[in-house]
Parts: C-alpha cells; sequence; structure tokens
C-alpha cells in the first residue's frame, strides 16, 4: 500500500556445470575440464525488469591441467588472477577498484588464454585477454585489450605474492562497448602486493590467521594532463574458535584518488563463518562504513 520496496531478495544465485573428456586415471598425465557457470542477479536496476534479463553466463572455459609441476592452459572467458580473490566482492580491493572499465568484482570476467604453473610453494600466472563488457558479446574489438600476471610463494606458515593487470581501449562512439554515449579512451594498470601469515603453524598455538593486501590503481585517460592514481588496502584477522566456527575481523581503507583531500573511505566487519555441515556455509557479518574520522559514529 505504501509502495515500500522489500530489502530481502536474492541477490545473486549461479549454477556450475562441468565435464571432463578426458580424464585418465593416471595422476600428472593431464586431463580436461570444461566449465560453464550460469547465473541470475536480484538488482533492482532498471535494465533488470524483465525476467529474463536477470539470467546471464558468468564465465565458460576449457582447461587442460593436472600436468607435472601442476601446469595448466585454459581458454574461454574467466575472472583474470588478480590480488585476493575475496568471498565479499564488495571489497574496496576489488569492487571498489575500476579496473578495465568496470568494478573488478566476481562479475568482471574476460575472454582470453591464461597459463599458470604451481610445483609446490611457487606459484605464478599470465593472461592475455580482450575486455569486452558484455557477457553475451564476449568478444568486441572495440573495448580493448589487456594483459594480467601474478606471482608469489605460498608456504605452510606464510605467503607472499604480487600481482599486475594492464589494459588499454580507445575512444568509443556511443554503442560501442555497450557504452551509453561517448566515451574517451584510457590505459590503465594496477600492482598489489599480498601476504598472508599461518599463526597456529609458526606458534603451535595460536589458531589464528591473517591475510594482507596493498593496490596501487593508475589510469591515464585521454584528453586529460595528469593520472588518477587510487590506493587501497585490507586486512583481515580470521580466529577458528572450534572445528566448523571462524570468526573474523576485517578492514578495509581506500583513496579512489590521491589528488583530493577528504575522500577516503573506510569500513570494519565483524563476523562469523559456521559449517554446520560438510559443504554448506553460513555467514553473519556486521559492516560499518565511514568517510571521515569525525562522521565515524
Amino acid at each position: 500500500a505504501d509502495n515500500r520496496k522489500t530489502a530481502v531478495f536474492p541477490m545473486q544465485t549461479d549454477l556450475y556445470l562441468a565435464y571432463r573428456p578426458y580424464n585418465p586415471k593416471q595422476y600428472n598425465q593431464g586431463r580436461l575440464t570444461l566449465l560453464l557457470n550460469t547465473g541470475a542477479l536480484g538488482s533492482r536496476d532498471e535494465e533488470f525488469d524483465g525476467f529474463a534479463d536477470r539470467f546471464f553466463v558468468r564465465e565458460w572455459f576449457a582447461m587442460y591441467h593436472d600436468l607435472p609441476y601442476q601446469v595448466y592452459v585454459r581458454a574461454g572467458r574467466f575472472l583474470p588472477p588478480h590480488g585476493w580473490k575475496l568471498d565479499d566482492h564488495t571489497g574496496f580491493i576489488r569492487q571498489g577498484q575500476m579496473i578495465l572499465g568496470l568494478p573488478f568484482d566476481h562479475e568482471r570476467q574476460v575472454t582470453g588464454i591464461e597459463v599458470g604453473i604451481n610445483p609446490n610453494y611457487a606459484y605464478g600466472h599470465l593472461s592475455v585477454f580482450n575486455n569486452a563488457d558484455q557477457w553475451d558479446k564476449p568478444v568486441d574489438h572495440d573495448c580493448g585489450y589487456g594483459a594480467a600476471a601474478s606471482g608469489g610463494w605460498r608456504d605452510l606458515g606464510w605467503q607472499a605474492g604480487g600481482s599486475f593487470i594492464y589494459g588499454k581501449r580507445s575512444a568509443l562512439a556511443s554503442g560501442d562497448c555497450g557504452s551509453p554515449g561517448e566515451v574517451p579512451g584510457w590505459r590503465q594498470w594496477a600492482m598489489s602486493a599480498q601476504w598472508a601469515l599461518n599463526f597456529h603453524y609458526l606458534t603451535r598455538v595460536l589458531p589464528l590467521i591473517y591475510l594482507g593486501e596493498y593496490h596501487v590503481n593508475h589510469t591515464d585517460v585521454e584528453g586529460t594532463e595528469d593520472p588518477t592514481i587510487g590506493l587501497a588496502a585490507f586486512h583481515e584477522l580470521g580466529w577458528l574458535i572450534m572445528q566448523g566456527l571462524n570468526a573474523t575481523v576485517r578492514y578495509d581503507w581506500a583513496d579512489t584518488n590521491i589528488d583530493f583531500r577528504y575522500d577516503s573511505m573506510h569500513r570494519v566487519n565483524l563476523g562469523f563463518e559456521w559449517y554446520p555441515v560438510p559443504f554448506l556455509e553460513i555467514i553473519a557479518r556486521y559492516r560499518h562504513n565511514w568517510l571521515h574520522t569525525d562522521d565515524r559514529f
């Protein structure tokens, strides 16, 4: 009667399908996996007014893997490796970063080829791709091209690594690459450092995990004199209370343009992750955001 909309709605639904047409019994002999990820969004945006408009294909690729030293190659539509891939896609190091024209969250898939290696502790990934924005047009020359690389070392008690991504796109006319109007061209690179500590392994006592990342985003837009430089940071502590129950404390920070004062963002997350049965996870989080210290509460 009062035309109010409910605040409870299904934000996202996914269906994963995988098939292995080549799957030998021997390990390290190579096997082929085909993957398809379809989904539906619960967004209230006008573009999703029609029921059918909510459905899309998020990822699809063929991957040849399980080779010596865990070498793999995949081709298709996928999310390029860059930084921590968090379950919370709204983090400032993910959705808060405009990378390759869109927020770098769980929907920023690209179409290309990727190779990787992960022998034991060292790891490395390299991909080249087309920056096509629309899932139903996975290859679009107007959207530009890019590349991403990441590597590091995963040990039992610690981890350290780095990521780099680069992309460029020429100026767009109205309708090109899904643009609503004319859009200037740009060239962008972003890099980040990631790290982790396993205090339980290091101390044999504390059931504590620490994750961190620092991110730098550099964008040159045609027609502007100076580039835009953005920064972001992420820290999380995870405490294993008991088997199947974990408590987390997370702090996110971002400054989307270092040339502007008082535009930094802060966020604190307090949460619990509960696994009542295998493969079922229930997450409860309290989130607090603020822009200025004086306005925090």
